[in-house]
């Protein structure tokens, strides 16, 4: 793979634009993507959030946003409402999460973060469709149209493991998105029991529901949530371990080293410096 910059043309067939971002406010179109190739940082709808490459988001209508630093390795594709006519919207109706996110009204201020790599399938069909994005002749409109099924294909595929729930607003109509967007914003506090008395299932009955959508327990996602937590603090603040410990829902500390250290190979200490070294 080449790794050198891809450069958008200016004569990007419409409804289509693609641009490489700068340190300024954007507001998205109908669909905007934010795909990444290497580390930045975003400031979406006042949240303040830590990009890495192979990571994308996904925004709807008047999301406003702001990268910095300015990057040429970061892109910005908008598409317009005319890309989402009935046959791309036929191709992705398998999709849930994202036909559900295509499908929100319209003036919507919705956005999903996906934590993919950037050796994964899913930063792969990235490159495909910016790729497409670099060409303009008689075919560039059918390519960009399969390259961008593919793309957004990949990101549902493993969705369960890199939508960043705790960074995303979720779609409001899917059922297990309302789930997950749940515990996106209670997992500090939750567990098994309490979640299930908020959507008024069953313990028992919520436990096997959670595990046929998601493909593992709920007490692993809700551990997943937190640690992902954890490397935000430790990346965008000074915060001291036994506080970030204590805020993300561990009640000892070093229980949460421990599971840290079993999923990321380093202490959370380790993990903070190795990142101020790429970082400088």
């Amino acid at each position: 793979m080449n790794n050198k910059p891809m450069h958008p043309q200016n004569d990007l067939p419409l409804p289509y634009t693609l641009l490489t971002c700068e340190s300024k406010a954007y507001a998205a179109h109908t669909v905007s993507l934010l795909i990444c190739f290497e580390n930045g940082r975003i400031e979406l709808e006042g949240r303040r959030m830590h990009l890495q490459a192979g990571n994308s988001i996904l925004m709807r209508n008047e999301t406003q946003f702001k990268i910095q630093p300015k990057s040429d390795k970061i892109y910005l594709l908008h598409l317009e409402a005319t890309v989402f006519d009935t046959i791309m919207m036929s191709q992705l109706a398998d999709c849930r999460i994202i036909y559900d996110f295509l499908t929100l009204d319209e003036n919507s201020h919705d956005y999903l973060f996906f934590d993919y790599g950037r050796r994964s399938p899913q930063a792969e069909s990235a490159r495909n469709l910016l790729r497409q994005c670099m060409i303009h002749d008689n075919f560039s409109d059918k390519l960009l149209r399969c390259c961008l099924v593919q793309y957004l294909t990949n990101l549902q595929r493993d969705f369960v493991h890199h939508l960043v729930v705790s960074q995303s607003t979720m779609v409001r109509h899917h059922p297990f998105g309302q789930v997950l967007k749940y515990i996106g914003e209670n997992y500090a506090e939750i567990d098994l029991k309490s979640a299930a008395a908020h959507f008024s299932y069953n313990p028992d009955y919520f436990s096997a529901y959670f595990h046929h959508h998601a493909g593992m327990t709920f007490t692993q996602k809700l551990f997943e949530i937190r640690l992902e937590q954890a490397l935000r603090y430790l990346i965008l603040t000074d915060m001291p371990i036994n506080e970030i410990c204590e805020t993300i829902g561990f009640k000892e500390k070093s229980y949460f080293i421990r599971r840290f250290k079993q999923r990321f190979n380093c202490t959370p200490s380790q993990y903070r410096k190795q990142h101020q070294k790429t970082s400088t």
